[in-house]
């Protein structure tokens, strides 16, 4: 089991996945909560059409949740060169934004640490010179550029 959590923020699908829950039979569509069913109504759509919209809301929060294991695994692996006392606590990603907010302990505290680098290129490229820009992205914002390789 990890040793962090990954948060969803605001999940948006892919084409994949907006695929998937178009081509769901009716049969196995999730049920509408009455919450649900309310704001279908206030919208003015299908019951059907808010089903697809939740069935595809929970595709991507798997596919996010998923993404977000593959990069908290990556950034664990970067902070144990670190020593015993970083550690990963949490994978924030936002389904807008191609990166994400890495919540870490640090011998001075917690830091919310906002990376930049494509997270979808690092969790299923594992390109090494995309790990290595993950890294350089991590040690220069804990001020440890000590712990670089220079090429």
């Amino acid at each position: 089991m990890s040793e962090f959590k990954t948060f969803v923020n605001f999940p948006t699908s892919i084409a994949e996945e907006w695929s998937r829950a178009e081509n769901t039979p009716l049969s196995d569509l999730p049920s509408l909560s009455p919450e649900r069913k309310a704001v279908a109504k206030r919208w003015g759509i299908s019951e059907e059409e808010e089903r697809r919209n939740v069935l595809r809301q929970d595709i991507a929060v798997k596919r996010l949740e998923a993404e977000g294991e593959k990069l908290g695994e990556a950034v664990v692996g970067i902070l144990k060169a670190l020593g015993k006392s970083y550690h990963l606590r949490a994978v924030i990603l936002d389904g807008r934004h191609e990166g994400g907010t890495l919540r870490l302990e640090t011998p001075s505290g917690i830091r919310d640490l906002n990376i930049s680098t494509p997270r979808r290129e690092i969790v299923h490229d594992g390109d090494a010179s995309i790990q290595g820009e993950l890294k350089r992205e991590i040690l220069q914002s804990l001020g440890r550029q000590d712990l670089l390789v220079a090429r």
